[in-house]
């Protein structure tokens, strides 16, 4: 179980990278190549998806430096610049894509927002505020809450626990939760335009991407491949 769930993520990993437009680099010189495969195969991971991590972190190291420099040069004041990292933001057609996936995430966080707001258990949801370290006397707790969700690996933890609390229909491996109309207040907390209530409310995601259906797929394929792996088997010994 714990294998097919890896490789579940793996295959996600992959299509967030697909969306992205990262592909394998060919550039790589061939003693590099091998030590990424041998990297790779230490972790368990395949060859492709580890290149593939490789030019994401690289791409990921050079942003950050560079916003570091930013920041000395303005003696550690915020900066604005904002510059696409991803082929696919520099693409108007693939940057089209990327855009859908902020305005469903800016929908999610609308729906964050009316179950923080009728969310009944208050010492739940003080519990809920002190995972992030976020006063229940904070004026804009909600909002604050809503951004901090996996928004930094280190609370990752804190992210499931929410969500797991107030979508509980989570719990049973839907990747999707019950949508209700959202207020106008959350609409405008989140910046979101549309031409009524049903208009704010995300397409429920298809079936082919809900955790259970992808775990299971994984699985038929895993079985298929023994069976054929036995068939050639059982051929070479008979011959």
């Amino acid at each position: 179980n714990g294998f097919v769930h890896l490789n579940l993520l793996e295959e996600e990993l992959s299509r967030l990278w697909s969306v992205l437009a990262i592909s394998d680099s060919e550039s790589r010189e061939l003693s590099a190549r091998r030590l990424v495969l041998q990297k790779a195969e230490a972790i368990g991971m395949s060859n492709r998806l580890y290149e593939q991590f490789l030019e994401v972190d690289e791409i990921l190291c050079s942003e950050k430096q560079q916003q570091e420099s930013e920041q000395s040069a303005t003696g550690g004041g915020n900066t604005t610049t904002t510059i696409p990292l991803f082929p696919a933001e520099r693409s108007e057609l693939l940057s089209k894509r990327l855009q859908e996936a902020f305005d469903r995430v800016q929908r999610e966080k609308m729906q964050l927002y009316e179950k923080l707001n009728n969310f009944e258990d208050k010492d739940e949801l003080s519990r809920l505020y002190s995972k992030f370290d976020i006063s229940s006397n904070e004026k804009e707790k909600k909002v604050h809450l809503i951004e901090s969700i996996w928004d930094q690996y280190a609370h990752a933890e804190q992210s499931a626990t929410v969500m797991m609390t107030l979508f509980p229909e989570l719990t049973t491996e839907t990747t999707d939760i019950y949508w209700m109309k959202p207020s106008r207040k959350a609409a405008k907390r989140f910046n979101v335009k549309g031409g009524g209530e049903n208009s704010l409310v995300a397409q429920p995601l298809p079936k082919s991407m809900c955790v259970h259906t992808k775990l299971e797929a994984r699985t038929n394929l895993t079985m298929r491949t023994l069976a054929r792996a036995n068939l050639v088997s059982s051929k070479a010994v008979k011959t």
